[in-house]
């Protein structure tokens, strides 16, 4: 995975779809595309309300946090080579061997103790660092998210303002108007009748895009402390399985 390409490109994909669910010429032919769920790991079953990344290592699901999106945050998060992400493909391909969870995490410590003269300590510490990461996708979220409103929304709240200003400097040229002649006060009522529809049209998009982005980052706030809550529970796990520390 191109690890670059991979973190500037995941908000904006989740916001994009976003997007595109609202800004359509005709709304009865809106098509949107789900972000692309990450890779499946055929190696590492999925335990029960678990979400699985590339590497096989299991996140526990929430009901409201979509399993594509923290699927592939997990794996971008653990995109990082550490001793905890290589513990962690140690223990995916260790699953199809029919060991019980235990046996499997001492199976790849050994493995990684023997190979990179890694310790239980370094392995429990490298997680900080996808902590780290998951962090930064948080922050780089919230900052593209904010761009995304400002850009989708501000510019229609403009053309909303500049249409009921319209609106309303028509309403005072139509009373200067209307003793001069009927035929021009019919025209300029159905100006007044077009910018209105105009202006309820984009007021309409405006709130359906807020709350599809209100959705969207609610969705990936949840998803992102699925996998904090999971990365730490994983630093326990490590040490109880491996140490016999509590």
């Amino acid at each position: 995975m191109n690890s670059s390409h991979s973190t500037a490109g995941f908000a904006t994909r989740l916001l994009h779809g976003a997007k595109d669910l609202v800004w359509q010429d005709d709304p009865r032919t809106v098509r949107v595309n789900p972000p692309a769920a990450a890779p499946t790991q055929s190696a590492a079953p999925a335990t029960t309300d678990a979400i699985t990344s590339n590497a096989g290592t299991s996140v526990p699901a929430s009901a409201s946090a979509p399993s594509a999106i923290a699927s592939e945050l997990l794996a971008l998060v653990l995109n990082r080579p550490t001793a905890y992400s290589a513990m962690s493909e140690a223990i995916a391909a260790l699953s199809g061997l029919g060991m019980d969870e235990t046996t499997r995490y001492r199976a790849a410590f050994a493995v990684l103790k023997k190979t990179q003269q890694r310790t239980v300590e370094q392995i429990a510490q490298a997680i900080e660092v996808h902590l780290g990461l998951l962090q930064a996708e948080r922050d780089r979220f919230a900052s593209q998210s904010r761009a995304a409103e400002n850009d989708q929304i501000a510019a229609r709240r403009a053309s909303i303002e500049r249409l009921n200003a319209e609106v309303s400097a028509n309403s005072e040229a139509m009373t200067q108007l209307r003793t001069e002649t009927e035929t021009r006060l019919q025209q300029m009522q159905a100006t007044q009748v077009q910018k209105q529809a105009e202006a309820a049209a984009l007021a309409k998009q405006v709130d359906a895009e807020q709350r599809n982005i209100e959705r969207t980052t609610r969705d990936f706030a949840t998803a992102a402390s699925s996998i904090e809550q999971f990365l730490n529970q994983e630093r326990l796990r490590l040490r109880e399985r491996l140490t016999g520390e509590s």
